[in-house]
């Protein structure tokens, strides 16, 4: 460090290139090294990428993205989009450490995205666009794939842009409950409730 600040332009630049140059190279050898990784590798279950379901194996939950009503009171109903006819969306139950595969069909004319809050998953199957998953296509339809943990109380969203539509994102009614029970302790209780405040 004291070169730089104590050092001739001349080392400096000698020294920047140098550092420039070599950090190529130990990218390139990097990014080669993790694809032929990749490549070597099985599948892991919560690796995999999400894909287009085949049509021999049924999912374990299958989650419709499209228009809903939703009726507040007799006189104040709702337009927004759900899932599976309502909002909040159904309660999804997953055992934590226990594979499952999602269904995810978008009925709508954007791409969208689940967003699977509070799970320690992949980003090719987390749903969050900021990290590239991959979107459901318009009128069709993705498969997620992935290991769930940790235990507790989570809930399962969109995350797409909204932008300036503010039909689209978290403008919608675009979320639900999931529950990863416990591996290891099914929990002590008489009565669940889940209760969803939205404003």
């Amino acid at each position: 460090m004291s070169r730089y600040i104590w050092g001739t332009q001349r080392e400096a630049t000698l020294n920047l290139r140098e550092f420039v140059k070599f950090g190529g190279v130990a990218a390139v050898e990097l990014s080669a090294a993790r694809l032929l990784m990749s490549q070597s590798q099985p599948s892991m279950p919560g690796m995999q990428s999400a894909q287009t379901p085949q049509e021999n194996s049924k999912a374990d939950f299958t989650l419709r993205i499209a228009p809903v009503t939703v009726e507040l009171t007799p006189t104040r109903i709702l337009s927004t989009i759900g899932y599976n006819g309502t909002s909040p969306g159904p309660v999804i139950r997953m055992k934590e450490g226990k594979p499952v595969t999602v269904d995810v069909i978008n009925d709508t004319d954007v791409p969208e995205l689940v967003h699977w809050h509070g799970l320690f998953i992949p980003a090719d199957v987390d749903g969050v666009e900021e990290e590239n998953t991959p979107m459901v296509p318009p009128h069709g339809r993705i498969r997620y794939q992935f290991t769930p943990r940790p235990a507790g109380t989570r809930w399962y969203h969109t995350h797409t842009m909204a932008g300036s539509d503010l039909h689209r994102g978290a403008y919608t009614g675009q979320f639900g409950f999931l529950m990863i029970e416990s591996a290891n302790n099914p929990g002590n209780y008489d009565r669940e409730v889940f209760l969803a405040l939205r404003e």
